[in-house]
């Protein structure tokens, strides 16, 4: 999917502007007053060129009815467009979230499964210290074994020398 093309181009953004004042409380009052006045000025004026039922005021209504209507064809093109740019946008949020969910969770297996693996080597290493515990104990007890017998053989050399030379 492409992105779609980013700032309107001046005549949307024109249209939208002339739609957003067109669709105004104040432009519908402008107008009324404009077209009460033209009305009054044509039945009272000094020079009145256009009398019931006002041709040319028809005429200039009829233009502007048109041309507001373009406008606002214009408009929600632009308007079509932007929510296209949006629609494109909010999916583009939305497989970036995807992949990272994905992400996140495979960071969260290889965690796991580091924990375990590390669960596991400090049970090896548990394991190895209790049998180094156990062999440091059998080892104190040969080596006070073997001091034992040492003591009672140098025990006996020292008896034996001494009755040598007594």
């Amino acid at each position: 999917m492409s992105a779609p093309e980013g700032k309107l181009p001046l005549h949307e953004r024109l249209a939208e502007g002339v739609k957003n004042a067109v669709s105004s409380w104040a432009f519908f009052g402008l107008l009324n007053a404009a077209s009460a006045s033209y009305i009054l000025y044509q039945e009272f004026g000094a020079n009145p060129f256009d009398k019931y039922p006002f041709t040319f005021m028809n005429l200039i209504l009829a233009i502007l009815t048109f041309d507001l209507e373009i406008l606002i064809m214009i408009a929600q093109r632009a308007a079509e467009r932007v929510a296209r740019r949006q629609e494109f946008y909010a999916l583009s949020i939305a497989e970036a979230d995807l992949e990272l969910a994905r992400n996140t969770v495979a960071v969260l297996s290889t965690l796991k499964e580091m924990q375990e693996a590390g669960t596991g080597r400090d049970m090896i290493l548990h394991d190895l210290i209790e049998r180094l515990d156990r062999n440091e104990g059998a080892q104190t007890d040969m080596i006070r074994e073997l001091r034992e017998r040492i003591a009672v053989i140098a025990g006996a050399s020292t008896r034996c020398l001494q009755g040598y030379y007594d």
